[in-house]
């Protein structure tokens, strides 16, 4: 490795530890307390062999692979158990992202065009919202473009070491060993060590398929979230497949400014024709392609296209290489779209969710901060009647929204108050049951912060 690398690597690690670390105490938010947190906590104080799937667990790790869980319950048992702690085990995953995502860049197209991806996947606000978040999505993204990277160097080794362990932290990174694997037999094919090659990119695809076969057979489930119990996995109708796959779209390439990376990259082409294709954007299209298709019909939260972006980000930053030969004007120009993402950091949408795809769920962790420190405070035997996450919050002390547990009951349950927030996840009915109990009671306090807002009603 050249030194100039190495150094650049650090400048990388600064810049990612120094903008990230006054994230780093924020208290757990949604999915990375329920999901990830809390089965992690359970794994911590427990034998980590718990994590394998078996009928009596089934879905307390919501049917994911193992290790993240493993990664996050070992790191509380040597550093302690804190946000602190967690968050900065996503933080490594996301220097990695940065760091192979230069790498990658600077192997197609130079040095400058690394940095430049690096930095346009940095300020990416999912991105930079995700790398303080305990989630999955932030270790595959990583672990993606390292296995992506020495895919297109031909060190398949190293490409089915990353690919599978990939694919132990999230099932969705079947997507990216799946690109990269096909990329490698189709513009491989006729290079030596097939046989070699094979086994590499069958490996990642035959242990996850073990993973869900045992799961299977130790369960007697394929999927084990208890989310999809009451919610479709699946799009239930050619209409929502079409509504969903223009929502995937639109938030994949387009959104938070994205379009500027799609701008380039289609610019590039436009102008220097056949001189802007490289073969590894083979690995890259078939990646994105399968992310975005695949959420056509299933599922979608805005996160889970995030290992998409390092693909996008190089593609851009090899195209304005191609595109601007000055060496100021260019970096003048990946200043420019960088800061317009650095803009995006911080939207002003309204409503009440998890708001995890920019700086935005810090306005939720506050509003939560305040209404259980004013129910602890004014209300700290009471029954409360409240939906989770609050319900969590109150309850759970190592959380560090309360101090000592509040009683909390469901909204059906005699209660003395109520949190209310919009209707999420409720039907119809349902809404219109509590709307209905909400009007006979009295509104005591209003948290909002930014669009987000909680309020707390008492009989």
């Amino acid at each position: 490795m050249k030194r100039q690398e190495i150094l650049i690597g650090l400048g990388l690690l600064l810049l990612v530890v120094g903008a990230k670390a006054p994230t780093l105490p924020t208290l757990y938010h949604w999915d990375e307390m329920g999901a990830y947190v809390h089965p992690a906590r359970y794994l911590m104080n427990h034998s980590l062999w718990e994590v394998l799937p078996k009928r009596e667990n089934a879905g307390a790790f919501f049917g994911h692979p193992p290790l993240l869980y493993v990664t996050v319950a070992l790191a509380y048992r040597v550093l302690g158990e804190s946000p602190v702690v967690s968050h900065s085990v996503i933080l490594v995953f996301a220097f990695l992202g940065v760091y192979y995502t230069y790498r990658l860049g600077r192997y197609l197209a130079g040095d400058g065009a690394g940095i430049l991806a690096a930095i346009f996947l940095f300020t990416t606000p999912l991105y930079f919202a995700q790398a303080g978040l305990v989630m999955g999505e932030m270790s595959i993204t990583a672990l993606g473009v390292m296995a992506v990277y020495y895919a297109v160097r031909g060190r398949y080794l190293a490409y089915a070491l990353c690919g599978t362990l990939a694919v132990l932290f999230k099932e969705t990174a079947l997507a990216i060993v799946a690109g990269a694997g096909l990329y490698v037999l189709l513009a491989q094919r006729h290079e030596r060590g097939l046989a070699r090659r094979v086994i590499a990119c069958a490996l990642p695809a035959l242990v996850l398929a073990g993973f869900f076969l045992w799961q299977r057979l130790a369960t007697g489930k394929w999927v084990c979230n208890s989310y999809f119990v009451d919610n479709p996995l699946f799009r239930p109708s050619a209409g929502a497949v079409l509504e969903q796959a223009v929502w995937v779209m639109s938030w994949t390439f387009l959104r938070q400014y994205r379009v500027v990376l799609v701008f380039l990259i289609v610019l590039d082409f436009a102008v220097r024709g056949r001189g802007a294709w490289r073969r590894e954007y083979i690995a890259f299209a078939l990646i994105v392609a399968f992310f975005v298709v695949a959420f056509w019909f299933l599922y979608f939260g805005q996160r889970y296209i995030l290992p998409c972006l390092p693909y996008l980000c190089v593609g851009a930053a090899a195209a304005l290489a191609g595109l601007v030969h000055q060496r100021a004007a260019r970096a003048a120009t990946g200043a420019l779209a960088a800061a317009l993402f650095v803009v995006a950091w911080y939207g002003h949408d309204t409503g009440y969710g998890a708001a995890d795809y920019d700086l935005q769920y810090l306005d939720v962790v506050a509003i939560h901060r305040q209404a259980c420190a004013y129910v602890e405070e004014h209300y700290p035997e009471a029954r409360v009647a409240a939906r989770w996450p609050l319900q969590a919050h109150l309850g759970d002390l190592y959380q560090g929204y309360v101090r000592r547990p509040v009683r909390t009951v469901r909204f059906d349950e005699p209660f003395d108050v109520l949190f209310y927030a919009t209707g999420r996840d409720l039907s119809p009915k349902q809404l219109d049951e509590l709307v209905t109990l909400r009007n006979r009671l009295t509104l005591e306090r209003r948290f909002e912060r930014n669009g987000k807002w909680l309020e707390l009603y008492r009989r």
